[in-house]
């Protein structure tokens, strides 16, 4: 992951809600907020 993408994702405003969803990166993320944070920084 590029220091953009890095600094893109930890600016997405994003809940603290657990509701685990898995990315067709095979990575699991914490709840869609943050799967969709990371499709908008090109992860």
């Amino acid at each position: 992951m590029s220091p953009a993408q890095q600094q893109c994702i930890r600016s997405c405003p994003v809940t603290a809600e657990y509701n685990p969803v898995c990315g067709s990166n095979g990575v699991t993320y914490t709840n869609p907020g943050r799967l969709s944070c990371a499709q908008m920084c090109g992860v």
